[in-house]
């Protein structure tokens, strides 16, 4: 599909071959187009080793947290007792580096399924993903 906008992109610009500009232009694009695909492609690849059919049962059978039970997870680091028990899941969500896994754990039936699905349908896990 990116592919077809690239196509369409030389035909709309008339980029001439011989001005550096336009090569360089055409190549910028090209390499944004092959990257975004690779990643993609990569995306789409974990997500469907991720996916199994009892999924959505999987997520409905997943208690509702009661409003107050997971609002610390929202909260940063001056709002808690110690500052170094977690890393903060806001900031965590808008980085961009390098650290890109956000874990829990915890002993069975301790909370970590109703943890991830109170922060999923949480707005301020959205928001903080678009930031």
């Amino acid at each position: 599909m990116r592919h077809l906008s690239l196509v369409a992109s030389v035909r709309d610009h008339d980029w001439k071959p011989t001005a550096e500009h336009d090569v360089t232009e055409f190549s910028d694009r090209l390499i944004s187009s092959v990257d975004m695909d690779l990643e993609e492609r990569f995306v789409n690849a974990i997500l469907g080793r991720l996916y199994f059919a009892d999924l959505p049962d999987r997520y409905d059978s997943i208690p509702q947290a009661h409003k107050d039970t997971f609002k610390w997870v929202f909260g940063n680091k001056s709002q808690r007792h110690r500052p170094t028990d977690w890393d903060s899941f806001t900031d965590w969500l808008s980085n961009t580096g390098e650290r890109n896994v956000y874990w829990a754990t915890g002993k069975p039936g301790s909370g970590k399924s109703t943890l991830m699905k109170f922060m999923f349908n949480d707005s301020r896990t959205w928001k903080s993903l678009n930031a």
